[in-house]
């Protein structure tokens, strides 16, 4: 290792070394702190800048706060970087590589983004909003690992029964300060059995409320609809649609 002195660094064989400064923080928030005084720096694509932002968990969906920083590890003796810098982001709690997330984030005021990360109930406009745009007709983005609250229909098995489902948040929610007292937990079920939402999600269709009512009725009284497990032969036993 070499030793510093004095601001100066040598190796083990006494050569100066420069010492590895940390940017300073007027240079690194320099594009943030020109937004906020209310000038319009440039966005370049792969070049991520740190300050406080925001983004749409979906086209018109809620907005998740996004928060880019300069981490920088340094001896507390010298200052010196005792490791490379790094830019990092954290959007909506999860860690995202801040160059690919760039373009796609809105900057705002520490303020907002201090109100978007307080532990507030989903609006129910919010978490249907996605059930909503697809009977609509709007076709919205549909992800794998990120299912949606609504009403819903599937079959357990190929060939059998449709059958109800439908995911939606449960929550605890503070009375005297209206915020959330514990983490939202989307709850998913089929067939008036709870399942893990994510693994059901990509076996779902949308259905409307009415819909849904009435498939659980017709599961309850059509003999036909309530073995879930088995192939129903429509020849056999027909079986109206809804």
């Amino acid at each position: 290792m070499g030793q510093c002195r004095g601001g100066e660094c040598r190796d083990r064989v006494g050569l100066l070394m420069p010492m590895r400064q940390p940017t300073p923080e007027s240079e690194y928030r320099a594009w943030y702190n020109a937004w906020l005084a209310g000038e319009d720096p440039a966005i370049h694509e792969g070049q991520p800048q740190v300050g406080y932002f925001k983004v749409r968990k979906w086209a018109k969906g809620p907005w998740l706060p996004v928060s880019i920083w300069l981490e920088q590890v340094c001896d507390e003796e010298t200052g010196e970087l005792v490791e490379p810098e790094r830019l990092r982001c954290i959007i909506g709690g999860e860690e995202k590589d801040p160059a690919q997330v760039w373009t796609f984030i809105k900057p705002i005021t520490p303020e907002e983004y201090a109100e978007l990360c307080e532990p507030r109930p989903t609006p129910a406009k919010v978490a249907y909003a996605w059930h909503r745009a697809y009977l609509a007709g709007e076709k919205p983005t549909r992800r794998k690992t990120d299912p949606q609250c609504g009403w819903y229909q599937t079959k357990i098995v190929p060939g059998g029964p449709w059958v109800p489902a439908r995911i939606w948040i449960e929550r605890e929610i503070d009375i005297e300060t209206g915020l959330l007292a514990a983490p939202e937990v989307l709850i998913c079920e089929v067939d008036a059995d709870r399942v893990d939402p994510v693994e059901a999600w990509p076996n779902l269709i949308p259905i409307s409320k009415d819909d849904y009512d009435r498939l659980c009725h017709r599961v309850l009284s059509i003999a036909g609809m309530q073995n879930t497990t088995r192939h129903v032969d429509l020849v056999a036993q027909p079986i109206l649609p809804l």
